[in-house]
C-alpha cells in the first residue's frame, strides 16, 4: 500500500498494526510544562534505558517502566478527575459591567498530565510486554487482517510521489505481533503538512488516515488535528485497544490544551485550536475499547472537542461496568453530527458541554449514566435507545451549576433504567438557578422525569407522543 499527498489532501494509511516502540516521538510532546521525576525505590529518578525493548528486556529493566507508569497513571488520574469535575466551557461574552452570577464564577480547569517521551515509552513498554504474554500479560496475540473495502485498494494520484508505509520510513514492522502502535498511528497523523500547533484553522492541510482491520493497541493519547479524517474499514470496523498502562485522558484526542499557555481568543485556556471553530474532521467505521485501562483513572475513548462540518458515525465504544471510564468527554466546543455510534458500560456514554450537536441512532447499554448534558448550548436527538442504565439523561451539573438551554428528543426509547428515564431543572424561585427546556416527541420512557432540585416528580413514565417541558 501507498501513500500520495497532493496540495490539498493528504492520504495517510496505516497499513500495519505494528510499530518500533524505540523510534516513537510523539509531536504533541514538546510542551514543557508539569514535568515529574520519577523516584526509584532507592530514591533515585527512574531513568528508562534508551534502548530497552519487549522482546529484549531484562527483569530489572521491566521495573522500571512499570513503576514510572504507576507514578505517571496516579498523577493522571488526579488529573482527569479534576478536569472533569471543572470542564472547561464555552464562554459567551456579556456587555460590559455585566455582574456575572456565581455559575460564571468557576475556577480553570486543570492541566492534564504532561506525558512525557518516557512516560510514553514506559507505558507502550509495558503495553508490549502484556500483549506478548510477558509478566502476567492480559491480552491475547493480535493480528492484523486483510481488508476488502475499496478505500484500502484505490490508486492514489496525488502531485506528491508516493511511498510505501510497510517499510520502516514510518517505523511500522510487518509481521511482528503484540506490538504498541501509538507511535506509529501519531506519526501518520503528523505526516504532511498539518494543522497542529500554533495553527488554529486551515483548509489546505486536510488528511485522511485510514485503518485497515486488525486491533491496534495504544498506550498514550492520539492527537487528532484539524481537518483531520479517521477511517477504518466499513466492512470489518478495525479496534483501537487502550491498555492497562494507558496514560492520558481520551484515547482519541481531538485537541490540545497548552500548558501554563493562558488564556486564548475564547477567553478559555489556551488550545491548539479556538473550541467553536475547530472544523472539518471526521471518525467513522472504528471501535474503540477502553476496558483494560485503569478502572479509576477517569479514561474517554474521546476526548471530543469540535465545531460545525465534523461527524463522527459508525462507532462502537467499550468501557467497562462500575468503573470511571466514559465513551465520550466533550468539555466543549460548538455542533458537529453524531450517528450510529453504541456505547457500552462505563460512567458515562457521553459526558458533555458542547453545544448544538445534532444525534441519531444512539444506542446507550449498561452505562451507569447514559448521557450528562452539562453545558448551556443546545442539542437534538433522534431514536436514541437507552438500556439498562441507572439514569438516562441528566440535564444539569453539580461541578459548575451550569445547565443546558434546550435538549429535544423524537422517536427515543428508555428501558431498563434503574432510578429515572432523566434528571432535570426546572424553574424555580431561586436567583440565577436556571433550567432546560425539554421537547419530547414519541418518546417512551420506562421510568420518570426527576426535578433536579428536588424529589419531585414531573413527568410519569408511559409514551409521551407530544410533550413540552417545563
Amino acid at each position: 500500500m501507498w501513500i500520495s499527498l497532493s496540495a490539498t489532501l493528504s492520504w495517510i494509511y496505516i497499513l500495519s498494526y505494528f510499530v518500533l516502540v524505540q523510534s516513537s516521538s510523539h509531536a504533541h510532546r514538546d510542551h514543557a510544562a508539569h514535568h515529574r521525576a520519577f523516584i526509584s525505590p532507592r530514591g533515585e529518578a527512574a531513568v528508562l534505558p534508551p534502548n530497552v525493548a519487549a522482546h529484549n528486556a531484562t527483569s530489572s529493566e521491566i521495573a522500571t517502566p512499570r513503576q514510572i507508569v504507576r507514578e505517571a497513571v496516579a498523577e493522571m488520574t488526579k488529573r482527569n478527575q479534576a478536569r472533569l469535575a471543572r470542564p472547561s466551557r464555552n464562554n459567551h461574552s456579556t456587555k460590559p459591567g455585566t455582574k456575572l452570577g456565581k455559575r460564571d464564577d468557576v475556577a480553570a480547569p486543570p492541566p492534564l498530565l504532561n506525558i512525557t517521551d518516557q512516560i510514553a515509552r514506559a507505558a507502550a513498554l509495558v503495553a508490549e510486554l502484556e500483549a506478548g504474554g510477558s509478566a502476567g500479560g492480559i491480552y491475547t496475540k493480535l493480528y492484523r487482517r486483510a481488508g476488502t473495502f475499496w478505500m484500502e485498494g484505490i490508486a492514489r494520484k496525488g502531485a506528491i510521489p508516493s511511498f510505501d508505509m510497510s517499510s520502516t520510513t514510518m517505523g511500522l514492522i510487518p509481521q511482528v505481533k503484540e506490538s504498541d502502535s501509538t507511535a506509529a498511528i501519531q506519526r501518520a497523523i503528523d505526516d504532511g503538512k498539518r494543522c497542529g500547533a500554533a495553527c488554529n484553522g486551515a483548509t489546505t492541510k486536510n488528511a485522511i488516515v485510514y485503518f485497515p482491520p486488525g486491533t491496534y493497541l495504544v498506550s498514550s493519547s492520539i492527537s487528532i488535528y484539524f481537518g483531520t479524517q479517521i477511517i477504518g474499514d466499513a466492512n470489518n470496523w478495525p479496534t483501537i485497544r487502550a491498555a492497562s498502562s494507558f496514560v492520558g485522558l481520551g484515547v482519541l484526542s481531538t485537541d490540545v490544551y497548552v500548558d501554563n499557555g493562558g488564556d486564548g481568543p475564547d477567553g478559555n485556556a489556551l488550545e491548539w485550536y479556538i473550541n467553536t471553530a475547530r472544523l472539518y474532521s471526521q471518525i467513522r467505521n472504528l471501535k474503540i475499547d477502553i476496558t483494560a485501562s485503569n478502572p479509576g483513572a477517569y479514561v474517554a475513548a474521546l476526548h471530543y472537542q469540535v465545531a460545525q462540518a465534523t461527524t463522527i458515525e459508525n462507532v462502537e465504544i467499550i468501557a467497562g461496568s462500575a468503573t470511571t471510564q466514559q465513551g465520550m468527554y466533550a468539555d466543549n466546543g460548538s455542533g458537529g453530527v453524531m450517528s450510529d455510534i453504541t456505547f457500552t458500560g462505563g460512567n458515562f456514554g457521553i459526558y458533555g458541554g458542547s453545544q448544538q450537536f445534532s444525534a441519531a441512532r444512539l444506542t446507550f447499554n449498561g452505562c451507569n449514566t447514559a448521557v450528562e448534558v452539562s453545558g448551556t448550548g443546545v442539542g437534538c436527538g433522534k431514536s436514541i435507545t437507552v438500556k439498562n442504565a441507572k439514569v438516562g439523561f441528566r440535564l444539569y451539573n453539580d461541578a459548575n451549576g451550569q445547565i443546558p438551554g434546550s435538549v429535544t428528543i423524537i422517536d427515543s426509547v428508555f428501558s431498563g433504567t434503574e432510578s429515572f428515564a432523566m434528571e432535570m431543572a426546572v424553574p424555580v424561585d431561586v436567583v440565577d438557578s436556571g433550567f432546560t427546556g425539554l421537547v419530547l416527541d414519541n418518546v417512551r420512557l420506562d421510568r420518570p422525569i426527576k426535578d433536579h432540585w428536588s424529589d419531585k416528580l414531573i413527568l410519569s413514565s408511559g409514551l409521551q407522543e407530544c410533550m413540552l417541558l417545563p
